[in-house]
């Protein structure tokens, strides 16, 4: 059988989330069209073209998220074949996947369709960054997403053939047979899918309004109010869907949980990355301004990122050595996101040690979708010299301390480093309390074992863990009159230019309050961080 099979479920979903009251969240109103569009009329009509509408015109159309693949298709609209486009677009030229795009569209009852590369010129890169800067208003504004999630390229198609439900006879009597499948997976349907490895996607999913999934198996429906599977066996009604950008906390949760998904995704092109994310950059509410992947009013948390163990420098020149995006890799912030830490958006268990005295991004282009020109951070900030040191060769007895750094996200996410006190004035043996661990971005920077690393202070947090009891909460899992201190720092290394510093790694010093620690005599310097 074949999902074409299943198109009168699709439309009874379709139905279900523009007319029924169960779906106010849903919204379905005419939104501003897209730049170019292809006009796919009715069943009867052997040709698309590609359309103008007038700015501002509002109306209706549909979406295709869709993985490109390697296969080189001749569908794409380019300078030289833009006049004959906007007369008629053969269908015989088509792939697949754009063909059942067309069938759904027109089984929905719409007439357009956006397509990214047919209603993209291809090759003019002024007409890429622009279109690409405005991905937010394509997908947001798409009356619905069809998303080719089981096809790895264009020919793949949404309507292919599937394996049915299998036949089970119960008892002799053959009138008595069921028939069985494996029940619906969110993970293994969609989380796994080709579809979702492609970094654009993501932005694509977040914001649009309803989403059809055409998986391996089934369909699957995802809007503002429901997340369903054919078979029923998935089923749930949602508050809330990809993100809440309600409020500043939940805003800085989103976001984070958007990042840390994205750095796992993989980009055909790899200076796409700032591009497949500026969508969801443009419709964020929260941060103020945006700084290479971080916002200027979340910057004591974001520039905490840590990478995975095995990640290189990203190829695209010029992205700042602060911003995740500065390495090709998996990303996490440095809290776990069950911790009070990670939930101090207000800032009362935090508190903000760097000041930042100017930011600049400067764009070889459109803003957010083209490379960076140049990109630095104006800081006033502690600077302290510590050691390096790994566990095997450091005397203190970390194995009592660890339970202190366990809501650490790179405390299983990448090898840690002992950070040690060059000089003190206080016995390190004695409480053994100020030592920290640290992570280096690129296994090619990590120094040496007894090398010298300029730590930068960026915040200190007066929680702990888990494991103090002092002013403890069992209600709350929070300690309210902590005697510790996480003093949260950045690595950093010189580039030879005065006062000019780049971030190779970031790590947490423990202290106690009102003891003498790593930082106690140092003086606030100005520096640039590039």
């Amino acid at each position: 059988m074949t999902f074409g099979d299943s198109l009168p479920v699709l439309k009874g979903w379709y139905d279900e989330c523009i007319y029924s009251s169960h779906h106010h969240r849903c919204t379905s109103e005419s939104q501003p069209l897209p730049t170019r569009l292809l006009f796919v009329g009715p069943a009867t009509n052997p040709v698309l073209q590609l359309v103008v509408p007038p700015a501002g015109q509002a109306g209706i159309y549909a979406a295709l998220s869709h993985c490109w693949g390697t296969s080189q298709h001749a569908a794409r609209t380019t300078k030289a074949n833009l006049h004959d486009a906007q007369k008629e677009i053969t269908m015989s030229r088509l792939p697949k996947t754009f063909l059942d795009a067309v069938c759904v569209v027109r089984e929905l009852g719409l007439e357009y369709l956006w397509i990214d590369s047919l209603c993209i010129i291809q090759d003019d890169e002024e007409d890429w960054q622009r279109e690409s800067a405005a991905m937010a208003n394509v997908f947001s504004n798409a009356h619905v997403t069809l998303a080719a999630t089981a096809s790895q390229d264009s020919e793949g198609g949404c309507l292919f053939d599937r394996e049915p439900a299998k036949h089970v006879v119960t008892s002799a009597d053959a009138s008595k047979a069921v028939y069985i499948r494996y029940p619906a997976e969110e993970r293994k349907s969609l989380l796994q899918s080709p579809l979702y490895q492609r970094g654009w996607v993501l932005q694509e999913m977040v914001l649009s309004r309803r989403t059809v999934h055409f998986a391996q198996d089934q369909l699957f429906w995802h809007c503002c109010s429901r997340l369903t599977s054919e078979d029923g066996f998935f089923d749930a009604a949602l508050g809330v869907t990809y993100s809440d950008l309600q409020s500043p906390q939940k805003a800085h949760e989103s976001w984070w949980t958007w990042i840390e998904d994205y750095s796992m995704r993989q980009l055909t092109r790899s200076n796409d990355k700032f591009a497949a994310l500026a969508g969801l950059t443009k419709a964020f509410p929260h941060g103020g301004k945006p700084l290479a992947g971080l916002w200027l009013d979340d910057i004591h948390f974001g520039i905490l990122w840590c990478a995975r163990e095995g990640s290189a420098r990203a190829e695209m020149p010029h992205i700042p050595s602060w911003s995740w995006a500065s390495v090709d890799g998996p990303v996490r912030a440095i809290s776990a996101r069950d911790t009070p830490v990670w939930k101090d958006h207000s800032h009362t268990l935090t508190t903000h040690q760097m000041r930042v005295v100017d930011s600049t991004v400067e764009w070889s282009g459109e803003m957010l979708a083209s490379d960076i020109r140049h990109a630095s951070l104006r800081v006033e900030a502690k600077v302290a010299l510590v050691v390096t040191a790994v566990e095997a060769d450091q005397d203190y007895p970390t194995r009592q301390y660890v339970g202190m750094y366990r809501f650490l996200n790179y405390r299983r996410f990448a090898k840690l480093f002992h950070l040690l006190p060059l000089i003190t004035d206080f016995d390190n043996n004695s409480p053994g309390y100020s030592h920290g661990h640290g992570c280096f971005d690129v296994t090619s920077e990590t120094p040496e074992p007894g090398s010298r690393v300029l730590c930068l202070l960026v915040s200190t947090s007066s929680h702990c863990g888990y494991t103090c009891r002092v002013g403890y909460d069992e209600h709350e899992s929070l300690n309210t009159n902590c005697e510790h201190l996480l003093h949260n720092v950045l690595l950093i290394e010189t580039t030879g230019q005065p006062d000019e510093f780049r971030r190779i790694g970031l790590g947490t010093i423990r202290a106690r309050q009102d003891e003498p620690d790593f930082f106690s005599d140092v003086d606030t310097m100005e520096l640039t961080l590039v």
